[in-house]
């Protein structure tokens, strides 16, 4: 979890500053296929594709926002707990920046996935991948290599909404073996 501070004007022209909270889960991370999200917002700045990233944003921002807790042990994402940044002058704010500043865009993504989330999950895929027995992607005999693959792309959400779960563990697997390569 962690915080972004966003000054805005409200609604009725004033200036305002409000603390607003992220957080991810590894398994909303495995689920999201969001392994490699780092590198498809810099691809995305680079190629100046502006709707792409925009909509990118907006479904990160959704499935992170929410609230802290008091005691601390619970993030709570009920639509009224992000109803409190989606709603208001400061989602504008916040999609604008990110969507036009490459390092506050990178800044967001690295505090919402940090690097140890990715080594411990990396490790972990790892350590079951050498104790599993080969896995069948499609159940056919002639390639088992997913369609995605073959064609050097992370899977879409349709591709990932119908794999079971040896693929999707895959999937993510094989996309956190490129992050941590370096890829």
């Amino acid at each position: 979890m962690f915080s972004k501070t966003v000054k805005y004007k409200d609604f009725n022209g004033n200036q305002k500053t409000q603390e607003f909270y992220f957080h991810i889960t590894k398994m909303e991370f495995v689920a999201m296929g969001f392994s490699n999200l780092e590198a498809r917002v810099k691809r995305m700045m680079a190629t100046n594709d502006q709707l792409e990233l925009l909509n990118e944003f907006k479904a990160i921002i959704d499935m992170s926002a929410g609230m802290r807790s008091e005691d601390g042990e619970r993030f709570i994402k009920t639509p009224d707990a992000k109803n409190e940044l989606l709603y208001s002058a400061a989602y504008d704010e916040l999609l604008f920046e990110l969507c036009t500043d490459a390092k506050a865009a990178s800044d967001f993504i690295n505090k919402l996935v940090p690097d140890e989330m990715v080594k411990e999950m990396t490790t972990k895929f790892e350590a079951n991948s050498k104790s599993s027995p080969p896995m069948i992607i499609d159940g056919s005999d002639d390639d088992d290599t997913p369609q995605w693959e073959r064609e050097g792309r992370a899977p879409t959400r349709k591709e990932l909404t119908e794999m079971n779960r040896d693929q999707l563990l895959y999937a993510t697997q094989h996309k956190l073996m490129q992050k941590s390569a370096g890829a």
